[in-house]
């Protein structure tokens, strides 16, 4: 079985290797330095930093933009959470908030394949979801995801009007 494992390790790319090792001893010091020196994890901010260095080395050269930033945003998403976790937990959920940006980048990704019409259609769709939910978490009584929304569908209808006036090739 280790063999087998070991076998996996050696065949993954020299850099990626690299960057695992060389990252792994640095967190862990970070981590022993942060223990024995303070209560406050600040280490959670380097260590954020250096694990972007594996993640960037595996996908070098792999041609998979959606994959990378799908892994990029869940790392991103995770040191919001526990930014929040660890410095104001119980406060207003303010990590929510940078949430629309950090989730729009493998969306805007996937809508470079995708086309115009639905990128418009599922990117209007994730903004008035992402507005109704931060809504419902940070004040339910008084529901005012509707006025963005209501900006909001303009965008996939003038799409879709744009389409209707011009034909294929045609530009103005």
């Amino acid at each position: 079985m280790s063999d087998s494992l070991n076998e996996k390790w050696m065949k993954l790319p020299k850099r990626f290797r690299v960057s695992v090792v060389y990252s792994a001893m640095i967190i862990f010091w970070l981590v022993v330095l942060n223990v024995l020196t303070s209560r406050y994890p600040w280490c959670m901010y380097a260590v954020f930093g250096l694990l972007w260095w594996p993640l960037s080395a595996y996908f070098v050269g792999r041609r998979q933009p959606l994959l990378y930033a799908l892994c990029a945003t869940a790392l991103l998403a995770l040191f919001f959470l526990f930014i929040y976790l660890f410095t104001s937990f119980g406060a207003h959920p303010w990590f929510i908030y940078p949430m629309l940006g950090v989730f729009w980048w493998p969306l805007g990704v996937w809508g470079a394949k995708a086309g115009a019409k639905k990128f418009s259609v599922v990117g209007a769709e994730y903004v008035v979801l992402m507005m109704l939910m931060i809504n419902l978490l940070t004040s339910p009584h008084y529901w005012w995801w509707i006025y963005p929304t209501l900006a909001v569908i303009w965008w996939p209808l003038g799409v879709y009007l744009h389409g209707l006036n011009h034909k294929d090739g045609e530009s103005q």
